[in-house]
């Protein structure tokens, strides 16, 4: 895999400064239109009077609108990113990481409907991932990261294949079979797509975004326990 997350020992050139700087003014332009308006408001002719630019400037810098707002749309997730990485590099087993990372998912999916639905559940997401590999090359992470965490977070921006990889540990460390270890990402999946779209359609009923996380961590943990081949307390996800 590309090495995505080791800074250049090199030093910049002024030219590569100058291109560093404009592509963060594009970025900022479309982060603000994204975060007051959404995804779709973001247009070469929008993002480009925001910036300052020329709309034909935007070409310089990106292969089309779609691979800014791709690029765009991955810095606005760093915030899970960042604790998604540290779920994987704390203490615990890796059962129990695996079922904090979804609900570490579904917190921040809530908070943005729009932007995880897009992000994470896109049909477009091998060329979403392509477009988050631009942006680690241009702000890489910190050199302290796990390859195989990176593999599973930066390569691959869909839920399921996330989840499918993240649970391999599980059944390697004996929780399950990887007949039931498929059937588990697989309900969690559409658990998470339909509380999501729940939460998109702006749902009158639920107007706390706990009782999404509560009701996916119920059903959640109920089907796991179900699949469970050695015995392991669930108890303090369900507080």
């Amino acid at each position: 895999m590309d090495n995505l997350n080791i800074e250049s020992t090199s030093i910049p050139s002024k030219q590569e400064i100058k291109k560093k700087r404009v592509i963060r003014f594009f970025i900022d332009a479309a982060k603000q239109i994204i975060e007051k308006e959404g995804i779709d408001k973001v247009t070469i002719y929008s993002v480009s009077d925001l910036a300052g630019y020329s709309s034909a400037s935007l070409y310089n810098y990106f292969q089309n609108i779609d691979e800014l707002i791709g690029i765009t749309a991955t810095e606005l997730v760093q915030p899970y990113v960042r604790e998604y990485i540290n779920i994987y590099k704390s203490d615990g087993d890796s059962l129990d990481k695996y079922i904090r990372s979804w609900i570490c998912l579904l917190k921040y999916s809530l908070s943005n409907p729009e932007l995880y639905f897009y992000m994470y559940t896109s049909d477009g997401a091998d060329l979403i991932a392509q477009y988050a590999k631009k942006y680690y090359k241009l702000f890489p992470l910190e050199d302290d990261i796990p390859s195989e965490i990176l593999s599973i977070h930066i390569l691959q921006n869909n839920a399921a294949e996330q989840e499918e990889d993240s649970i391999s540990y599980s059944v390697k460390d004996g929780f399950f079979s990887a007949e039931s270890a498929t059937e588990i990402w697989e309900y969690g999946y559409i658990l998470y797509k339909g509380i999501l779209a729940d939460r998109n359609s702006k749902n009158p009923f639920i107007k706390d975004d706990k009782i999404y996380i509560s009701m996916f961590v119920k059903r959640f943990i109920g089907f796991i326990k179900e699949k469970l081949e050695k015995d392991k307390d669930l108890s303090e996800f369900l507080i």
